[in-house]
């Protein structure tokens, strides 16, 4: 930490990723670190392990709105002069001594996207990933939730400002009798709902899905955002299956790989998750298709 502290790094080079958990950051992350000079600040805005005191996952935050606390906290993470072990354990030491400008991947901050992309001019357009709220419910229940019988959830989530009244609406959704999967596809909802109903924002958005099917396109659409060229390590990448693959279920056959958690629920319980979309307006997925609309009639 003294090192990086006393290092010169390029604040407005800084390069984030958000996404919710399960969403794909850690594999866009591994894909994105092959930029040279750069090394990876992991999470950030965790709940429990970041190292934002003055944020909880699910708070919100308009843009343009003081948050003095905040600004103080994110300008210390960006200088690399306030982190820890948990924060650095994805960045080989070397990368982190070379560095001269950082990837921020965070699963916990899509609440505070628009609140950092209005309040620092980055270069390089921050990148939200989104990902098929099913699959994220599912993967999340499965991956990090499921311990034997028990479910362990060891985060906090704590909606605020415009995510509190959407919580307060669908407030059934979360009682202490509801099924986890009512819980995890309304907290999908309520995270993303903000970012979802902007005309305008500045955020390059892209789909998970689009990043396993259209690989190549997709990054090159990354890149040319960014007005540089992507180096050649990340077409190697692309191909490998994220390290956050705990139970070694990434499927090779990339139309299994999406489908997989839609065919592993009844029609019924299709129907219901789908209800719960209808809900909160939520229109670019369906849960009958693992593709986001707009990609329904692309010719693969």
């Amino acid at each position: 930490m003294p090192f990086l502290r006393a290092k010169p790094i390029s604040l407005e080079g800084s390069i984030f990723i958000f996404s919710e958990p399960r969403g794909g950051s850690t594999w866009l992350m591994e894909i994105i670190s092959n930029i040279p000079n750069t090394a990876t600040i992991f999470e950030p805005f965790h709940s429990h392990y970041g190292a934002l005191e003055a944020y909880t996952w699910g708070e919100h935050f308009y843009p343009g709105s003081n948050w003095e606390a905040g600004k103080k906290g994110i300008d210390q993470i960006l200088l690399a002069n306030k982190l820890d072990s948990y924060q650095l354990e994805r960045a080989p030491w070397y990368k982190l001594l070379n560095a001269k400008q950082y990837i921020f991947k965070c699963v916990m901050g899509t609440s505070i996207l628009p609140w950092i992309a209005e309040e620092y001019k980055f270069r390089y357009k921050p990148l939200y990933i989104l990902r098929h709220p099913l699959s994220v419910a599912s993967s999340t229940l499965e991956n990090l939730y499921k311990r034997d019988t028990v479910l362990n959830i060891d985060h906090k989530w704590i909606p605020s400002g415009y995510n509190q009244e959407l919580y307060k609406k669908h407030k059934d959704l979360f009682a202490e009798e509801a099924p986890m999967m009512d819980k995890l596809l309304g907290r999908w909802c309520i995270n993303n709902h903000y970012n979802l109903t902007q005309e305008k924002n500045n955020w390059i958005q892209i789909y998970y899905e689009d990043l396993l099917l259209f690989p190549t396109k997709t990054l090159n659409f990354i890149f040319d955002q960014w007005d540089i060229e992507p180096p050649d390590e990340i077409w190697t990448q692309i191909n490998k299956p994220s390290s956050s693959d705990f139970k070694k279920d990434f499927r090779a056959n990339k139309d299994e790989q999406l489908s997989k958690w839609i065919r592993s629920y009844s029609s019924a319980e299709i129907n219901h998750f789908q209800s719960i979309l209808d809900r909160f307006g939520i229109n670019i997925y369906r849960m009958d298709s693992p593709l986001p609309i707009r990609l329904d009639s692309i010719d693969k």
